[in-house]
């Protein structure tokens, strides 16, 4: 099992949901790319006015192994996912260029910062199926105006590809592409839901320091 972690701070909880559209993945001599094409989700808007931030890690993540023999460029991948669903979820977005500081001046009445807390997946051989199987770890971290930290909401997506390329990246880009389907499905279903009646979870305290 190939496993990449990002943050690993909290124990997200497994979401199932349906797919949401159709992409395109090209894949060659070791470099999986994925092309997506998403459509706007049909989906009554939140009357909030959201900040967003995308962290570094989250905007540019390259998925890498094996010495660069298996690369995903996935960060502009999952931020235009999140951009179209935020988009629909809320009657306006806001780019904040932090999340812990003060963005009244802004006029958001909340901010948003999606994490990529891990990519892993199980090729065929280690599944003993015939199928790539993908899974991300995500949270959504959810901060006030001011910049205070109120709760987040963790969620698992799944993807999974049966084997039916000589280059087996192709496949396993299509798993990607399906646990991003996934994800923004997670995200229409339930994560509206979470805001309306303010479901997320509390913050964990900051991690206590201790003198030597």
């Amino acid at each position: 099992m190939r496993i990449n972690r990002q943050r690993p701070e909290w124990q997200p909880l497994r979401v199932l949901c349906a797919l949401l559209a159709a992409a395109t993945v090209v894949g060659c001599a070791g470099t999986v790319v994925i092309e997506e094409e998403f459509p706007e989700p049909v989906v009554q808007p939140l009357p909030f006015s959201a900040g967003i931030y995308y962290s570094p890690q989250f905007s540019q993540y390259v998925y890498t192994e094996e010495e660069g023999k298996l690369t995903f460029e996935l960060g502009t991948k999952q931020q235009a996912v999140y951009d179209k669903i935020f988009g629909a979820l809320f009657e306006q977005t806001i780019p904040v260029p932090s999340p812990d500081q003060d963005n009244s001046s802004y006029g958001v009445d909340l901010v948003l910062e999606p994490v990529l807390e891990e990519y892993a997946f199980l090729s065929p051989a280690e599944t003993a199926t015939n199928f790539y199987a993908v899974s991300m770890k995500y949270q959504i971290r959810l901060y006030s105006d001011q910049g205070t930290i109120v709760g987040y909401w963790p969620f698992v997506a799944y993807g999974k590809d049966r084997k039916r390329f000589v280059n087996g990246n192709q496949s396993l880009g299509e798993a990607t592409t399906v646990a991003l389907r996934d994800a923004a499905a997670a995200m229409v279903s339930q994560f509206k839901g979470v805001v309306e009646k303010q479901q997320w979870r509390a913050p964990l305290p900051p991690t206590e320091v201790t003198s030597p």
